[in-house]
């Protein structure tokens, strides 16, 4: 049975039902389904070094420090950035156990046992969980699978490499004329291309043949992924139901309502999106 944060918490002497309640109430609310460890540390309820002294004692395991650890590429290639962004989780190094091989894993919630089996599931391995902080754990995914994490020139790509127009490519004037969203291929099979959201239309991505952006070099997206959709006063996100799901900048989402600079993840494509001025 999956041991709880909160409850860790309280056990601990860390925080009390009432506080815990009042996150979960707080985390009902608000508009993306935060995890409640984000909530307990934006109510300033404790410290994330504290979270991790409970998670590493609560549950007998090693505390990682990322910081000063890289992470094997061959470890990385068993979880896509969407699915490490989605879970808070970055593999680490690939072992010997036996004769089976063993994933070490950095997890900032390692109680969630059923992502662990699915993961031991989907790789074959055991899969040994760390425990590290959350931001610890972001800023491992952003540096190791090399994911941008400021805005970017219009211009260039990461690395100075000239983006690919996909299409026409309108200069600026026209383009806040046609289009409510630029959306820029940061990460992936795809890296450099530039596609437009057209006012009141959609667009949708997938590595199938049957949508408007394909990109078959992905083979974690789904054939038809996800899909944006302009309707005048906001642009939204829609999950179209693939097995890896699809991630707005470290959330899972099915539905999301889109902000300029939020960046889409899906299998290991990462897509940054700059709202158009409508004027």
């Amino acid at each position: 049975m999956r041991a709880r944060l909160g409850e860790l918490l309280v056990q601990a002497g860390v925080l009390s039902r009432k506080q815990i309640e009042a996150a979960l109430e707080h985390q009902r609310h608000a508009v993306r389904r935060p995890k409640l460890g984000e909530v307990i540390l934006q109510l300033g309820l404790t410290t994330e070094d504290v979270i991790l002294d409970v998670l590493s004692r609560a549950l007998h395991l090693p505390a990682i420090d990322l910081i000063h650890t890289t992470p094997t590429q061959e470890a990385l290639r068993t979880v896509s950035v969407s699915e490490a962004f989605a879970s808070l989780m970055i593999p680490v190094r690939l072992e010997r156990e036996g004769h089976r091989r063993r994933l070490v894993l950095a997890m900032a919630d390692p109680t969630n046992i059923q992502l662990i089996d699915n993961l031991q599931f989907k790789t074959g391995m055991v899969v040994r969980p760390l425990v590290s902080t959350a931001t610890q754990v972001r800023q491992a995914i952003e540096q190791h699978y090399k994911v941008p994490h400021s805005p970017m020139s219009a211009a260039a790509m990461p690395g100075g490499e000239a983006a690919t127009w996909v299409g026409d490519a309108p200069g600026r004037e026209s383009t806040s004329e046609v289009a409510a969203a630029e959306l820029i291929v940061v990460s992936g099979p795809a890296k450099g291309q530039r596609h437009w959201l057209k006012a009141g239309k959609s667009i949708d991505f997938g590595r199938g043949e049957n949508v408007e952006v394909s990109i078959p070099g992905d083979m974690r997206m789904s054939r038809r992924h996800f899909i944006l959709v302009d309707a005048g006063d906001a642009i939204e996100l829609v999950d179209l139901g693939g097995v890896n799901g699809t991630v707005l900048n470290q959330q899972r989402v099915r539905r999301a309502v889109i902000k300029s600079g939020d960046f889409i993840g899906a299998g290991e494509t990462i897509i940054e999106v700059r709202l158009l001025s409508r004027r």
